[in-house]
C-alpha cells in the first residue's frame, strides 16, 4: 500500500486538476454518512514529516463501497510519520464539484508550507446534492473531520486551519465556533461570522455574483485578516497565482 501510495502522492503534482465524486447508493454496515465523508476523503501527509521524504497520500476508492474500512486511513498514516514530528492541518472543504483529484496548485502550496492536507468528501454521503442538502450537513462533516484530525498525535493542534471553496467557503463563512487558528474562504461571501480573534482571509472574483462582492467592502482589517477582490475573474479563481500568492501570504501571517 505504501508503495502505491508514494506513486500516486508522486503522480499528482503531475497531473491536471479534474473533479470526482462519489455519489454512493448505500454505506457499508456501521458507516453512518458523516463518517463516510472522512473515511472517503483524500488526505495528504507533507514530505517534512514522512519516514523517506515523500508525501503521503490516501484516497479510498470511490467505486467500492464495500473497501472503506480496509484498512482504517490514521491507521495506514500513522506507519509513515516520523516519530514524534507534528505538522499543522489544512481542513479544506471541496465545493459543488466535489473534491478535485490532481495536482492542483493549493494542494501543492499547503503542503509546502508543511501543512498535512485533509478533504472530506460530502459527495459520500448517499444522495448528496448542491441543490438539496443543507450547510447544516457540510457543517457536520466538517465536525466530524476536525474530530478526526484532534485524534491525530503527529498534527500540531494549535495550527489548524479551516479552508473552503465555493460551497465550502460558504460553509467557513458561516464557522461561529472555536476550534481553528485561522479560516480561509474562497469564492464565498467574506461577511464571516467567525469568533473573535480569530484572523480570517477571503479572496473572491469581483465578477462572481455567488460570492457577493459587495460583502468585501465591509469586511474590516485587523492587521492579519484580510479581504481580496480580483479584478476581472469570476468564481473560478482556485488556481490563479493571486489566489495561491494569498493564501501563501496569509498564512505565513496567522499561523507560523
Amino acid at each position: 500500500m505504501r508503495r502505491a501510495a508514494t506513486l500516486i502522492a508522486a503522480a499528482m503534482l503531475l497531473i491536471g486538476a479534474n473533479a470526482a465524486r462519489a455519489d454512493h447508493a448505500a454505506l457499508p454496515q456501521g458507516v453512518t454518512p458523516v463518517m463516510a465523508t472522512w473515511l472517503w476523503g483524500y488526505h495528504v501527509i507533507p514530505g517534512s514529516i514522512t519516514t523517506d521524504g515523500s508525501p503521503y497520500l490516501y484516497a479510498y476508492p470511490h467505486t467500492d463501497a464495500a473497501r472503506i474500512v480496509d484498512p482504517r486511513w490514521m491507521e495506514a498514516a500513522a506507519k509513515q510519520v516520523q516519530p514524534g514530528a507534528k505538522a499543522p492541518a489544512a481542513l479544506f472543504l471541496h465545493g459543488c464539484s466535489g473534491i478535485i483529484r490532481g495536482g492542483t496548485g493549493y494542494r501543492i502550496l499547503l503542503m509546502m508550507e508543511g501543512y498535512a492536507v485533509f478533504e472530506p468528501d460530502s459527495y459520500a454521503r448517499p444522495g448528496h446534492s448542491c441543490d438539496t442538502s443543507s450547510i447544516a450537513r457540510r457543517r457536520e462533516d466538517a465536525a466530524h473531520a476536525l474530530d478526526q484530525i484532534r485524534a491525530l498525535p503527529w498534527i500540531d493542534q494549535d495550527r489548524i486551519v479551516l479552508l473552503g471553496l465555493s460551497e465550502g467557503g460558504r460553509t467557513v463563512r458561516d464557522w461561529d465556533e472555536t476550534g481553528f487558528a485561522a479560516h480561509v474562504i474562497i469564492s464565498a461571501p467574506a461577511d464571516a461570522r467567525t469568533p473573535a480573534g480569530v484572523p480570517v482571509l477571503a479572496i473572491a472574483g469581483d465578477r462572481d455574483s455567488y460570492a457577493n462582492p459587495q460583502s468585501y467592502k465591509t469586511k474590516s482589517n485587523n492587521g492579519v485578516s484580510k479581504s481580496i477582490l480580483i479584478a476581472g475573474e469570476g468564481h473560478d479563481i482556485l488556481g490563479l497565482p493571486e489566489t495561491r500568492d494569498a493564501i501563501r501570504t496569509f498564512l505565513r501571517k496567522c499561523c507560523q
